[in-house]
């Protein structure tokens, strides 16, 4: 029965029940393209108070018009009239109900405003979300985001209710707003007001957290933490901390990189003692898995503090079978005698695997190291007395048989107390510095 559209029907509906038919008349005048103040484009203001208070003639407490305003004589004598219009329609009722509310002492209606507009736009009260690029920033009920276009009185008020915004884009832009209080929205919203527990990765503080939280659709009216954190939300929260943050933030060592270096060339080389396929432990895998193999040992971890105590090797190695664990030492061994008798690590960071050695500690060997039962051969890294390199090869014999004669006499010139034999391959391997009497 009111010449309005239904949101703003339900406004001066709900406002006559509240004690406030005269502002949401008003209110509702005003939204109905009728605004009395012209603002300048490069300074306006979004307050819908001081639209009110301009068709009541008068001004709006500690808030004057912005540089530039003016007030549209033709627009406001319109807006009165359809105010006036709307409160015929609505009848007395607000009368009795406005006296009864300023018995009780309720402050000048006009405060009031942000309210009015939240019982036409519920799903535009917007609660402030800090500053951001364009400024203050706010998040409305319904989930999208708001901010001025520019400095506005209204942009630190910590809620508000948005009666004209641009709907063009997810973080739209805040024309027409007010104030509103939450013990207003706790008071007349009640019914939409939903308690949830809430828990999960908080990547801020880099733990998990549970909370109890009172809500209005996207908006935390209220939170508490929880200190008890149920066992599964806790592995949950930590799996997911664990995959924003990336494999970086579990406690690796060396050995462990190395160990599982050692796994992916047996995958690649499908050396199996059994048959069975090798793990694929490349990062993406490992992160899209982690509830098989990681999930087990983070029970009681709720930050990530907790998992430089994580049994990481455990976990890594409860990829394998038995007969793989048993296998990996004989098929991607980590350390190699050479023939000198020294005993030196094999380098699995590269592409291949590298053995550094001396030449000297090389002579005499006529094959080239293998690992995985042959199937791979190890690059070996020939370093002079001084440990600089000086020749790599995968193929030893061809290197005694080849560039070696070039090598040994840059080798003479530069440690002539050494011996550089002729034939390497008939030669004592030697981890000694000097020539063996």
């Amino acid at each position: 029965a009111l010449p309005l559209h239904p949101r703003l029907a339900h406004m001066c509906l709900r406002g006559r029940e509240l004690g406030f038919a005269t502002l949401a008349c008003e209110v509702a005048a005003i939204l109905a393209d009728r605004d009395p103040i012209r603002t300048a484009r490069d300074a306006p203001d979004a307050d819908l108070r001081l639209r009110v208070a301009c068709l009541r003639d008068r001004a709006l407490s500690g808030h004057p018009l912005p540089p530039g305003a003016r007030i549209d004589e033709g627009r406001r004598h319109q807006a009165r009239q359809a105010a006036r219009d709307l409160q015929q329609r609505l009848g007395r009722a607000d009368a009795r109900a406005l006296r009864a509310t300023t018995a009780e002492g309720m402050r000048d209606d006009l405060d009031a405003t942000g309210l009015i507009i939240a019982l036409a736009y519920p799903d535009r009260i917007a609660q402030h979300m800090g500053e951001g690029r364009g400024g203050s920033r706010y998040r409305l009920c319904n989930g999208r985001g708001a901010s001025f276009g520019q400095a506005d009185a209204l942009a630190q008020q910590p809620w508000l209710a948005i009666a004209a915004l641009d709907g063009a884009s997810a973080d739209g832009r805040i024309y027409l707003a007010a104030p509103v209080e939450q013990a207003e929205i706790e008071r007349d919203f009640v019914d939409q007001i939903d308690a949830v527990e809430i828990g999960g990765w908080d990547d801020d503080v880099g733990a998990v957290v549970a909370r109890s939280e009172r809500r209005l659709g996207a908006l935390v009216l209220e939170s508490r933490e929880r200190r008890d954190i149920p066992t599964e939300a806790a592995v949950a929260g930590m799996l997911e901390g664990i995959r924003k943050r990336g494999l970086g933030v579990l406690p690796w060592t060396d050995a462990l990189q190395v160990w599982r270096r050692r796994v992916a060339l047996l995958r690649r080389l499908d050396a199996s003692p059994s048959g069975e396929e090798w793990p694929e432990l490349s990062e993406e895998t490992l992160l899209a898995t982690l509830e098989t193999w990681l999930a087990p040992f983070l029970d009681g971890r709720t930050r990530l503090a907790h998992l430089a105590a994580l049994p990481l090797g455990d976990a890594l190695r409860g990829l394998l079978s038995h007969q793989q664990q048993r296998a990996l030492d004989d098929l991607a061994p980590t350390l190699w005698k050479v023939p000198s008798g020294s005993v030196l690590p094999i380098d699995y960071s590269g592409d291949e695997p590298k053995l550094a050695v001396r030449l000297q500690e090389m002579f005499g060997a006529t094959i080239t190291p293998t690992i995985a039962r042959g199937r791979q051969p190890l690059t070996l890294e020939l370093l002079s007395p001084a440990h600089r390199p000086v020749q790599v090869t995968r193929d030893l014999v061809g290197f005694w048989r080849g560039s070696y004669l070039e090598v040994r006499k840059d080798l003479r010139g530069r440690y002539p107390k050494h011996h550089w034999p002729d034939d390497p391959t008939t030669a004592v391997p030697t981890a000694k510095a000097k020539r063996r009497k």
